[in-house]
């Protein structure tokens, strides 16, 4: 049994992985900006039915057999979303030119000042500011870092 492949919803080209959530490629959602959220449904619908097509291929086959790797319980890291990804180790590369690498890990009363640079971020990008004139990166980028270590810190 073969799992199914997904096509964009305007021009039917393939799907990339990243692609899939959305159900278009990227040359159509540039197309038709704010069409996103409209598919977002059905293809989360997808989605769920090729994790439970691909969990039924895999509980299926017989352990005795060669090819079989058991994957249970263990972390999905083929879920990361690689673009947000970058847009944080560019963050992070900026801060570690500019101050030193690793150094939020000891910054004094951390949590306090990274919550306080998270919705500063949050704030330039509900004003309508989509980049942080100081870094010229992208403030989305800077609030999930700012999460990221708010996230490590907790620990």
């Amino acid at each position: 049994m073969s799992i199914q492949s997904y096509l964009c919803n305007q021009c039917q080209k393939n799907l990339e992985i990243e692609s899939m959530w959305w159900g278009m490629c990227y040359e159509c959602s540039q197309k038709s900006p704010g069409s996103k959220s409209s598919v977002a449904t059905v293809t989360i619908q997808r989605l769920n039915e090729k994790m439970m097509l691909e969990d039924k291929i895999e509980n299926s086959q017989d352990k005795g057999r060669g090819g079989v790797k058991d994957d249970n319980g263990k972390l999905m890291w083929h879920l990361l979303p690689w673009k947000a990804m970058n847009g944080l180790i560019q963050v992070l590369t900026f801060g570690a030119k500019k101050y030193a690498p690793n150094g939020w890990r000891t910054v004094p009363n951390g949590r306090d000042r990274y919550l306080s640079a998270l919705f500063r971020h949050l704030y330039a990008m509900q004003m309508g500011e989509r980049v942080d004139p100081e870094s010229g990166l992208r403030h989305i980028d800077h609030a999930l870092c700012n999460v990221v270590f708010l996230s490590e810190l907790e620990e």
